[in-house]
């Protein structure tokens, strides 16, 4: 099965590469797209990465990707700011179990973009950290929320490991299509006063957790975590939603941590938040 799947890859790439325009690279970008993420084997969800990886350089040195309709492509993240100002592109490929590697891009109106390189560094040490986009974590972005005229708020989602998952709340600073990660307004939640860079959580992997911006509240809201012996063989001490909320309010500019949204509980998965992100059904986030 293994050599079929290889060999089907192989046939379709040169059926493909025997053909001209940009739509075949379309074609080849949407094929690709859904065998990196789900094909059974690591080794075809690498060669499948790596295939859809070159034909989006293609694609987006050919084509002005802001101006295009991406709706169609189900594997990957197209994010549009609320100004127009730029579209924001991310994926993530599990090239081997547990292990992952993310591409982003954002895309601005002339055609012209940033790549964030993942170098896929992450702990919670980058929390206090500059990073810049050319050493950049890895996250498949699922929101964003404008904050200023250049800074943005953006989550996401990184698979981390066979015991944690990780998510992240960041700022996404655009000027002059320039792109830079990261601003001290993240309040920390040990020690009041102290800033940090971004917002990070890890959480067990059996576990459903919201970080997310509520348009209702104003506010980042987050389950409040509780720590339990994980349930996952080999896991050990881990960290799941206790039903309960926090959140951070932004005031003067800085999002102010609030360690408690509610006296009583909502139960599991039900904080309040805005129109769920993919999570009808397992998803690219792979829950």
């Amino acid at each position: 099965m293994r050599v079929l799947s290889f060999c089907l890859l192989l046939l379709f790439s040169s059926n493909l590469q025997s053909q001209d325009g940009l739509n075949t690279n379309l074609e080849k970008l949407k094929f690709f797209g859904d065998v990196m993420v789900s094909a059974l084997d690591a080794d075809n969800r690498t060669i499948a990465g790596d295939q859809f990886y070159s034909s989006f350089k293609i694609y987006i040195d050919s084509k002005n990707l802001f101006e295009e309709d991406l709706s169609s492509f189900q594997t990957i993240s197209v994010i549009n700011t609320e100004d127009a100002k730029f579209k924001l592109i991310s994926w993530q490929i599990e090239k081997t179990s547990f292990v992952f590697t993310y591409h982003a891009f954002v895309v601005f109106p002339d055609g012209s973009y940033a790549e964030f390189m993942d170098k896929g560094e992450l702990s919670e040490s980058i929390q206090y950290m500059d990073v810049d986009i050319s050493e950049w974590y890895g996250a498949l972005y699922y929101n964003i929320k404008k904050v200023s005229d250049t800074e943005y708020l953006i989550f996401g989602y990184n698979g981390y490991g066979q015991y944690d998952h990780v998510k992240v709340a960041d700022y996404l600073v655009v000027d002059n299509n320039t792109v830079r990660l990261g601003a001290e307004v993240f309040e920390d939640r040990e020690e009041e006063g102290l800033y940090m860079q971004r917002l990070l959580i890890k959480y067990s992997a059996d576990a459903s957790v919201n970080l997310n911006y509520n348009p209702g509240l104003d506010m980042i809201v987050l389950d409040h975590l509780t720590p339990r012996m994980g349930k996952l063989q080999g896991q050990g001490p881990t960290l799941i939603p206790d039903g309960t909320y926090e959140g951070f309010e932004l005031v003067d500019g800085k999002w102010q941590y609030i360690s408690k949204l509610y006296n009583h509980s909502y139960g599991e998965n039900n904080a309040p938040r805005p129109k769920p992100v993919l999570d009808k059904k397992k998803n690219i986030f792979g829950q």
